[in-house]
């Protein structure tokens, strides 16, 4: 003869917590000045990166643009004139 047992076994588990409704206004104010300022901070951060890298890169080849483009534009208005003196 075989017996069966049959069991059942339920367990619920509940937690009841609530939240404190805590609005801190200037905390808030806080977080939205801080927020603005390093926005601005970003900007401007981009900004001095930007005119560094022009003044990096953009001063020496002016430089190097000014040293060819006389020297050749000498050149340029000699030849011209010699090829107008030739054709005249």
């Amino acid at each position: 003869m075989t017996t069966v047992s049959r069991a059942g076994f339920r367990l619920m588990l509940e937690e009841e917590y609530r939240v404190a409704l805590d609005t801190d206004a200037a905390g808030g104010l806080f977080q939205m000045r801080n927020a603005l300022l390093s926005g601005v901070d970003a900007i401007l951060s981009s900004f001095a990166i930007g005119l560094g890298a022009l003044l990096h890169y953009g001063l020496p080849a002016c430089f190097w643009l000014g040293v060819f483009y006389w020297p050749s534009r000498w050149i340029w208005r000699r030849t011209r004139a010699l090829r107008a003196k030739v054709a005249a």
